[in-house]
């Protein structure tokens, strides 16, 4: 699943694709990019408010779908949404995590977007392994 982040005033919530998809920007402000995608008969992104899903709150994961909407109808509250998959095809790579190791503070990279020595993938090469399409399945199929 490729992640999506929605940062809205005072808040944040997540989505991610439902189909191998990204869209040509990692950061938009376009709140109709999401809800043309999350429309009934369409499903290709799902939107969730996290938390509901937290310990002691007895919201279902259906409630949780439907509190996210919810976000969608004030959109002056909207600010922009996040494609992490993007990003990371245009270079931007997790930061490291500090472990605190008897003392010593170490860095732990997350591997997945390391090359066997160690080195960040090439955003070129991610690109080559995942290609984004520049339109929509939609409009592909027309």
């Amino acid at each position: 699943m490729n992640p999506i982040l929605v940062m809205i005033e005072g808040h944040v919530f997540v989505g991610c694709w439902l189909i191998d998809d990204t869209f040509p920007d990692s950061v938009n402000d376009d709140p109709s990019l999401l809800t043309k995608r999350m429309a009934s008969g369409i499903h290709e992104i799902l939107m969730l408010e996290a938390t509901c899903l937290n310990e002691g709150n007895p919201a279902s994961f259906d409630s949780a779908i439907e509190r996210s909407r919810a976000h969608f109808l004030d959109l002056k509250k909207f600010n922009y949404f996040i494609d992490v998959k993007r990003a990371r095809f245009s270079g931007i790579y997790p930061l490291p995590q500090r472990k605190n190791t008897m003392g010593e503070i170490e860095l732990v990279e997350d591997k997945a977007f390391l090359t066997a020595l160690g080195q960040p993938i090439a955003p070129k090469l991610l690109e080559k392994k995942n290609p984004a399409r520049s339109f929509s399945r939609k409009v592909g199929i027309w």
